[in-house]
């Protein structure tokens, strides 16, 4: 295992992820290092604009899927503006959202605008 100050990391183990659930480590009695993969298009046309948007929140209950929490990393892929031709452009943004878990927390991606993806996702316990 590799070691991480005064902890060893544990192989990855990957993760689907749903947006708007609730989600511990995969072992839960252990802290962990958290990826989420996060993936949009936002796009412009003379009609407007889109700007897609989630929030990953992290506390001790379930709760972090629908409103309680704190927001430890923030996703945003914003097109918007005048467009003055007749084409219309898109933006595709890919960001892994890396995040740190105390054991026995849950964690949850909640979309805050337009329409976001969970590409893939892992965690690496530490202990």
């Amino acid at each position: 295992m590799p070691v991480f100050g005064p902890f060893a990391a544990g192989p990855p183990v990957s993760r689907t992820l749903s947006l708007g659930t609730a989600y511990r480590a995969s072992n839960p009695a252990l802290p962990a290092v958290v990826t989420v993969n996060i993936t949009s298009t936002a796009s412009i046309s003379l009609s407007g604009g889109t700007t897609n948007s989630a929030d990953i929140v992290v506390g001790p209950t379930n709760a972090v899927s629908g409103g309680t929490g704190s927001v430890v990393a923030k996703y945003s892929n914003s097109n918007t503006g005048t467009l003055t031709i007749g084409l219309n452009l898109s933006t595709i943004s890919a960001v892994p959202c890396v995040f740190d878990l105390p054991a026995g927390y849950w964690f949850a991606v909640r979309q805050t605008s337009g329409t976001v993806s969970i590409t893939s996702a892992f965690d690496q316990t530490l202990g």
